[in-house]
């Protein structure tokens, strides 16, 4: 009653709460704006990060669609189907000889194939000749991969696989040869290359060569020949 023979105090309320409310509201479409802003600047991050693919000189990466091949991607800059087009990803576990110590190498998420040379030290394997004396051979191996798609498809853990066919060829090859002839000639064992790039072939690997860098034996047998 008091408020209606006060007709301005009654608006001035009325302005009061109405602007209070509009404050709120306009709070609240700010932040409603500010959220679905940042939402939609992650999912563009998301959505360029996986349709862009940058492939450096001598890589290539191997391309799957709905879990099958697809297509090789090559140096440069390459799109994809975001979502749909996924890279094949592959593991590495191996082990080398860094400075005299066995090393475990283990290089998981990989999804880009070096097409460079590689060349892989893999730890003194022991080996009996054929005049049954031990030897310890340390080798190293050089190879190159020259079918990026059917090394993916065809073997999985290259470098492992690598490390136990040389071990196999090792032994067979120094089985048929005596220590002299080894250590004399390590030339001798030039015949691994050819073995073991007749069976890398399938695997869309080149064998580009083998060699021995040292022969170790045991302290007696050591003695024996000096």
């Amino acid at each position: 009653a008091f408020l209606s023979r006060l007709p301005f105090l009654h608006y001035f309320v009325d302005s009061i709460v109405s602007s209070k409310t509009e404050n709120k509201m306009d709070a609240g479409s700010i932040a409603g704006i500010v959220i679905g802003s940042v939402a939609a600047l992650i999912l563009f991050i998301v959505f360029l990060r996986s349709s862009i693919k940058v492939v450096q000189e001598k890589e290539v990466m191997i391309i799957e669609r709905f879990g099958t091949f697809h297509r090789q991607l090559t140096a440069g800059i390459n799109f994809l189907v975001p979502f749909i087009d996924r890279p094949r990803t592959f593991t590495y576990r191996y082990v080398v000889e860094q400075a005299g110590h066995v090393v475990l190498v283990e290089k998981t998420g990989l999804n880009v194939v070096s097409t460079q040379n590689e060349v892989l030290d893999f730890p003194k394997r022991p080996v009996i000749t054929r005049d049954n004396a031990t030897a310890y051979l340390d080798a190293i191996l050089n190879y190159k991969i020259i079918n990026p798609k059917q090394m993916i498809y065809s073997c999985n853990n290259l470098p492992d696989l690598l490390s136990k066919l040389l071990q196999a060829a090792l032994r067979n090859v120094a089985g048929s040869l005596e220590l002299d002839q080894i250590i004399e000639d390590t030339s001798s064992m030039n015949v691994l290359n050819s073995q073991l790039d007749q069976e890398t072939s399938k695997w869309g690997v080149k064998i580009i060569f083998v060699k021995i860098q040292n022969i170790d034996m045991p302290p007696d047998l050591r003695e024996v020949l000096s």
